[in-house]
This record gives structure tokens, C-alpha cells and sequence, in this order.
């Protein structure tokens, strides 16, 4: 199984194979596909403002990091492991 690590100031994620190698890196969601994964309103600000807190599970197909946008609610944001894809959002509580 890989490993997630989430940068100091929280603005970036990367997904590292077992060999340490890097898969892929994330940053922030866009409003687009926030919207189209079905989260709650957000603006860009709040968004690129966010950060990622910390990671909230994994598994061989998913991971799931904790995301707090601006002056906001935390949610949970799901990623592909294979692709870092952003799949799912959800409120986290």
C-alpha cells in the first residue's frame, strides 16, 4: 500500500507508491468539479484558501484526506489511489 503526505501549510497532497515514488499530487479542488461531485456551495476563495488537515483513511483503491475550506465546514474529500482522481465529497462530522 502507498502513503499520503500532506505539505506543511496544508495547500498540497501527494500520493507516494511503496517504493516512495510519487503517483500523483492534488491541490484544492476547483469550484467546477466541487459542484459536479455535488458539495455544498463554495466560492473560489474559499477553496483555494482551504486546506487539506489530515488523512481520514485508506484503502487499496481509495483515500480519504479531511478538507476545511475557507471560514467553512470540513469535509471529507475521496480520492482514486490509482489516479488521484477526486471521486467523492462528503460533509465530514
Amino acid at each position: 500500500m502507498g502513503k499520503l503526505d500532506i505539505l506543511c501549510d496544508g495547500k498540497l497532497i501527494y500520493y507516494s507508491d511503496a517504493e516512495s515514488n510519487v503517483k500523483w499530487k492534488n491541490v484544492a479542488p476547483t469550484v467546477e468539479k466541487w459542484e459536479s461531485l455535488g458539495g455544498s456551495s463554495q466560492d473560489i476563495k474559499s477553496l483555494a484558501e482551504g486546506i487539506f488537515l489530515w488523512l481520514n483513511g485508506m484503502s487499496n483503491e481509495e483515500v480519504t484526506v479531511v478538507f476545511c475550506p475557507y471560514k467553512g465546514l470540513d469535509f471529507n474529500l475521496v480520492y482514486s489511489t490509482l489516479t488521484g482522481e477526486l471521486i467523492r465529497i462528503h460533509e465530514a462530522r
